[in-house]
């Protein structure tokens, strides 16, 4: 039996909302019920109390305590904070003042999962900050999650960044949730390991200086994630679209028999060129800088050790002085 828990938290009482965690949610969920291996699913997507939140959680895996579980699959994406000694999932109801009543601890997290004795434990961990740094201390945080999976006898932790890293999303999906759901719709073979998962994750970051995935491994690489064909592929790949979407302008948004057009990579990076400034602010604003070199008011020990020379180039609008 493979079961599975899935948890979203997109919108926060006291803190920054995640848009894109919704998505992210719905592009997990497809993709687990595309496999058809699933037999429990449990989608939460948290507009309620912790409390709440975590009684759902423990009512739906304490029904399968008795029972052969082959694997047990947790999702999860959202805010999340480590203290130093134990990383905490952000619920909707987050307080620093209550930390532990509005967050899911991960020490409890892994108490709840080891309870159902699996013979595989998954856990993916997309913890969004939107550029706000989480990570006190890169290498305690490092040795946390390493020392976490000791109980689990055979275990895939897949978490969205490392070290003092942030996890980034735009407004259609998380980079990390999106990039595992790419690895399944890309894989040209038939069986597809978690490791080929973790792989193809590892690649799409390679150039990414500001989140690299940390993978925790305890299991023999050969552990099969679910078998793969175009069936499978194209319906993931449509659900990737249907998010994609939503950065995309109306212009854009017609369909075809009342399913999501798929849209170009033209058609995403002029919606994307709305979300910056016009040639003529760019201008104006180099203008600005220009003056303030050109009357800035050196001091005398800084004048007498340089000499300054400012170079503009050419641009369709001179530099002038401004107001």
């Amino acid at each position: 039996m493979k079961i599975a828990c899935l948890i979203s938290v997109a919108d926060y009482q006291n803190g920054n909302n995640l848009p894109a965690c919704k998505n992210d949610l719905s592009l997990i969920r497809t993709v687990l019920d595309a496999t058809g291996e699933y037999e429990h699913i449990l989608a939460i997507e948290v507009n309620q109390e912790s409390s709440k939140v975590k009684q759902q959680i423990i009512t739906f895996l304490k029904q399968f305590i008795d029972k052969i579980v082959d694997q047990v699959f947790f999702y999860y994406t959202g805010h999340g904070d480590f203290d130093g000694k134990e990383f905490y999932y952000l619920l909707r109801d987050y307080d620093r003042n209550r930390q532990k009543q509005t967050t899911i601890e991960n020490a409890e997290l892994d108490n709840w999962l080891r309870m159902l004795k699996p013979k595989l434990t998954v856990k993916i961990v997309d913890a969004c900050h939107a550029g706000i740094q989480y990570i006190k201390d890169p290498d305690v945080f490092e040795q946390f999650l390493c020392s976490s999976p000791k109980e689990f006898s055979n275990c895939y932790f897949l978490f969205s960044s490392q070290k003092e890293q942030s996890s980034y999303q735009d407004k259609a999906l998380s980079e990390f949730t999106k990039a595992i759901a790419e690895a399944i719709a890309s894989f040209s073979g038939t069986e597809m390991r978690f490791k080929d998962m973790i792989d193809y994750v590892s690649d799409a970051f390679v150039t990414n200086a500001n989140q690299t995935p940390f993978f925790i491994i305890q299991a023999s690489n050969t552990e099969i994630f679910t078998t793969i064909d175009d069936r499978l592929r194209d319906r993931i790949r449509d659900e990737i679209d249907k998010h994609l979407s939503i950065i995309v302008r109306a212009t854009t948004t017609t369909t075809i028999q009342g399913l999501p057009q798929r849209f170009t990579l033209v058609d995403l990076v002029k919606s994307d060129a709305q979300n910056y400034c016009t040639k003529d602010v760019m201008i104006e604003c180099l203008n600005k800088i220009r003056e303030f070199w050109d009357n800035h008011i050196y001091t005398e020990e800084i004048v007498n050790l340089y000499d300054f020379n400012v170079l503009s180039p050419k641009f369709d609008t001179p530099f002038s002085n401004y107001p």
